[in-house]
């Protein structure tokens, strides 16, 4: 499904270099890199090895095979990634998309900026911002498993990934968000390709009820299992613990 969406959004996010510095977005840009079809023009406070690793990260998440432009500028500690794009309105990016865009926000904020604030935000060729988020999580991956938390540690994230990719196996996609809460709960939200809850099977409601009672006894506390779909809407929750 990752994979899916990712192909999905790439015929977006791509356009023409051409033209390009007669139309940037309102900052100030004064150098560009190139690794494949992205090219970052970066601000002067942005090192190279920086926008290297921006262009890199993103010609690898989505395999642009046009040329694709990247703005990326550094204001204190946080950076902001615009993504140009073919989107004319607001209301052409679906909510799995936008959902998408926010746990990638994360993975550029780990991966590419050591943990930094990042702003991913989507433009038109015009320059106009249509969508913008935040990052929110850190993340662990197992396999293809990838948990992003929020409010616990990166030892119980991982003790989640390790477990799950023992069921389903290395090169299973499977996208969650672990958040421990005020309330010493345990919520994790589990991404499925289901768009309702009558989809699945007694059978599957079985064995996500046992999977929120092994996740309880793997993270020592009470845990509230969310099914959702891929633009992390509630189809079902289980509990354990």
């Amino acid at each position: 499904m990752r994979k899916i969406l990712s192909v999905l959004i790439l015929a977006a996010l791509i356009t023409a270099a051409s033209g390009c510095i007669s139309s940037n977005p309102k900052t100030s840009v004064e150098k560009t890199v190139t690794i494949g079809h992205t090219k970052v023009y970066y601000s002067g406070d942005v090192s190279l090895s920086m926008a290297k690793n921006l262009a890199l990260f993103l010609q690898n998440e989505f395999s642009f095979n046009n040329d694709t432009d990247i703005f990326l500028t550094k204001s204190g500690g946080d950076y902001t990634v615009k993504i140009t794009s073919t989107y004319k309105s607001p209301d052409d990016i679906e909510p799995a998309t936008r959902f998408y865009l926010h746990l990638l926000a994360s993975r550029i904020s780990q991966d590419v900026f050591s943990n930094s604030p990042v702003t991913l935000t989507i433009i038109t060729q015009d320059s106009k911002d249509l969508f913008s988020t935040k990052s929110e999580y850190s993340y662990v991956a197992s396999g293809e498993v990838r948990v992003y938390y929020k409010g616990t540690t990166k030892e119980e994230a991982q003790k989640v990934a390790d477990y799950l990719v023992s069921l389903v196996g290395q090169n299973y996609e499977w996208d969650l968000i672990l958040e421990l809460e005020k309330d010493d709960i345990y919520r994790i939200s589990a991404l499925t390709g289901a768009t309702t809850a009558d989809q699945f099977t007694d059978n599957q409601k079985k064995a996500y009820q046992g999977l929120a009672k092994d996740l309880s006894d793997i993270l020592g506390g009470k845990v509230e299992l969310t099914v959702t779909d891929v633009a992390g809407n509630k189809l079902m929750t289980f509990e354990g613990g």
